[in-house]
């Protein structure tokens, strides 16, 4: 996560040296999420969960068409079902740090704009929450003994980087000094959560998928 954090800073350093004009664009919305075992557990389902955070973008190209959009995003990720090891109907979310580093491309005029964006994305999970009929309980890495509101998940047993590709399509409309925009995103985890030593690879195989909806604005920032 650090190397991440580290390329997310370069990408500000270059935008700023290009003198472009870079858009500033907190963001915010919903997810649906849910978690591609290998089997199905019973009556699985989507989840709901919250996206909000900040993105910059900023042009390659002189007219914009083509920019780089990096973010830093709080996202939840999960799974609903009738019943998952000791839990009944559990409602589970996971919350993540995540870092998409996306290429964008723009259409249209500066009243109306559409755009497409696509590109690899780094998360780390930094905990969650369990809500079921017979527990809610918060969720923690580490090797503690759970309790009646925290279960600490061991974190041998599981991978908490969670590397995927995310693709994008959205429209911005005139709005003041900026644009107001609305997104719709997927996103396709390449990494499995569960990393249970010895288990059958069947077990371990739990990938995230993401669609969230976002709303966001995007401020005019430096540049000419």
């Amino acid at each position: 996560m650090k190397k991440c954090f580290l390329l997310l800073a370069a990408i500000f350093l270059l935008g700023w040296t290009a003198q472009a004009q870079v858009y500033l664009i907190p963001k915010g919305g919903i997810t649906s999420s849910n978690v591609n075992f290998d089997q199905d557990l019973p009556n699985q389902k989507s989840n709901t969960g919250f996206v909000g955070g900040l993105g910059v973008s900023f042009p390659i190209t002189a007219d914009n068409f083509v920019a780089i959009q990096p973010e830093l995003l709080y996202t939840q990720k999960g799974f609903k079902a009738d019943s998952y090891t000791t839990f009944t109907n559990p409602r589970i979310n996971y919350n993540y740090l995540e870092v998409p580093l996306l290429l964008k491309v723009n259409f249209g005029e500066d009243a109306f704009k559409a755009f497409v964006n696509g590109g690899p994305s780094f998360g780390y999970a930094l905990g969650g929450r369990s809500r079921a009929d017979n527990q809610d309980m918060r969720i923690k890495f580490g090797n503690d003994a759970s309790t009646s509101d925290i279960m600490y998940v061991d974190p041998d047993n599981v991978n908490r980087l969670d590397i995927g590709i995310q693709f994008g399509i959205g429209a911005g409309i005139a709005a003041g000094p900026g644009d107001l925009t609305l997104e719709a995103r997927y996103g396709i985890g390449l990494t499995d959560f569960n990393n249970i030593s010895g288990a059958p690879d069947s077990q371990n195989k739990s990938k995230n998928r993401v669609i969230a909806l976002m709303l966001g604005y995007a401020i005019p920032f430096g540049g000419r």
